[in-house]
């Protein structure tokens, strides 16, 4: 992944895959009317997954397929937990989309950079 240097979303690379595109073009968004954090991409395994910013309880971020399974979510530390050396936030994949666990934490990413308003 290579964002561009003013924050910029820019190029992202599966080599394994010798897929290289534009982020905007991998994760689009979800229809001409939708908010910047409505944003789905096409796995390798050729199907639909979308991100929900806060769309079910006590999920930061849920990926649903086509079919609106929860495949996987990332949960935030709850503010009152101490941090040690780590963030303490949680990416839980399910076991049946593992295969494509580098592309769900690569658009998780992206979700994350465009909800913090850098690009």
């Amino acid at each position: 992944m290579e964002f561009n240097p003013n924050g910029a979303l820019g190029t992202i690379s599966f080599p394994s895959l010798a897929t290289s595109m534009p982020m905007n073009q991998y994760l689009r968004k979800t229809s001409m009317f939708a908010g910047p954090l409505s944003r789905k991409f096409t796995a390798s395994n050729g199907e639909d997954y979308r991100w929900l910013h806060r769309g079910v309880k006590e999920h930061e971020w849920t990926c649903v397929d086509s079919r609106d399974y929860v495949v996987a979510h990332y949960t935030l530390k709850p503010p009152d937990q101490p941090s040690y050396n780590t963030s303490g936030n949680i990416l839980t994949i399910y076991e049946p989309w593992v295969h494509i666990a580098t592309e769900i934490l690569a658009s998780l990413t992206i979700m994350r950079h465009l909800a913090s308003g850098k690009c």
